[in-house]
């Protein structure tokens, strides 16, 4: 038993079983109906899908062996094979959305809290950065402007603007992974 297989609007071609786990292969049982162009097209259409974030590089092989209706194997000597390599890809960080802030002259903000994570990098080894479009209201000087807290995926941004100034300027937090990816979060800070 399986599911049932059809192509465009025509009838049922057949049926297929497995594929799905990685372990117990694709099988795909046709009927009369199954003209050379759906074939075709089914057979362009299978695809591999890989779930994990660090999948092994080693090829994985498939092949086609061909049955008839009695199940007889099809007299190919060997079944027709092919090699697929499956290539680890770097996916980039998430930050969280950090709201706007507005604080009053001479006073840092309190913590503001977001978190971070990536596929690959463990959170601990993300790094943060900071940058202001205002540098008169707040300059990119890390522990006298801005500091960064928290720890693994769950971080704070405390932003201290310079004493006698007020405006707005938007600050850029962004998270680095590992692999150089970055990805940035906005505040819109408001010195009144």
């Amino acid at each position: 038993s399986g599911s049932n297989i059809t192509y465009e609007t025509g009838p049922t071609l057949g049926t297929f079983s497995g594929g799905t786990d990685g372990s117990t292969p694709l099988e795909i049982a046709l009927n009369s109906s199954a003209s050379n162009a759906a074939v075709t097209a089914l057979f362009r259409n299978v695809a591999y899908s890989n779930v994990s974030e660090n999948p092994t590089t080693a090829a994985r092989a498939v092949a086609v062996t061909l049955k008839d209706g009695l199940g007889t194997v099809s007299s190919l000597s060997l079944p027709p094979k092919r090699n697929i390599v499956v290539s680890s890809v770097n996916d980039v960080p998430l930050i969280s959305d950090i709201l706007n802030q507005s604080t009053n002259e001479g006073t840092a903000t309190d913590p503001i809290a977001f978190t971070i994570s990536d596929a690959e990098t463990t959170d601990a080894s993300l790094t943060l950065s900071f940058a202001s479009s205002n540098d008169t209201l707040v300059p990119d000087t890390p522990d006298t402007n801005f500091s960064f807290g928290g720890f693994d995926g769950s971080r704070t941004v405390t932003i201290t603007p310079v004493t006698g100034q007020h405006g707005t300027t938007t600050i850029t937090v962004t998270v680095t992974d590992l692999g150089g990816l970055t990805c940035p979060g906005f505040i819109s800070a408001d010195r009144k």
